[in-house]
């Protein structure tokens, strides 16, 4: 929705985004598709679809992820982007945005929906802290090389600023 009201609005804008995967028979949709101001290129999840499991879920994100960063990388070379803008899910994404930002030189925005890990210590899903420190660097990588984030509101950004040393202006 977000991507298709931009392209409404006159911007040219291209998505890399990963094929249906949330159920086990998830059906395959084009992997190229192409409307007024939008172009949309789905990438593969590695062939894991379904989350059942934290190990499958896994799959399907380093799956999509990798596939992503060969197709962003194609798609920096082919065009100039005034700005990128990534979600917070699947968790490390991001990367993808600080890469374009470094390589490409646009703007970075970063959507945060969830945050991770913290979401996950908090419901008991993962307590293994050397899983918790690598993420937490990766975040902090992210929210150092965006140009603004979104949050859904100012708890979230209070908490951002207070446990992730993100500052407010951004």
């Amino acid at each position: 929705m977000l991507c298709e009201g931009l392209a409404k609005k006159g911007i040219d804008t291209h998505v890399v985004c990963g094929q249906p995967s949330y159920r086990d028979d998830s059906p395959s949709a084009p992997g190229y598709e192409e409307r007024d101001n939008l172009r949309i290129w789905r990438v593969s999840t590695g062939g894991a679809k379904g989350r059942r499991s934290m190990v499958r879920r896994a799959q399907g994100y380093l799956g999509f992820l990798f596939s992503a960063y060969r197709e962003v990388k194609r798609r920096i070379g082919e065009s100039q982007y005034d700005a990128v803008l990534t979600l917070s899910n699947p968790p490390v994404v991001g990367l993808l945005g600080v890469s374009v930002r470094s390589k490409g030189g646009a703007k970075y925005v970063y959507v945060v929906h969830d945050i991770h890990p913290d979401i996950l210590l908090r419901s008991g899903r993962i307590t293994n802290g050397l899983a918790i420190n690598l993420w937490n660097q990766v975040n902090s990588i992210i929210f150092r090389n965006t140009d603004a984030i979104v949050v859904l509101g100012s708890r979230m950004a209070r908490h951002l600023a207070q446990q992730k040393s993100v500052p407010l202006e951004k």
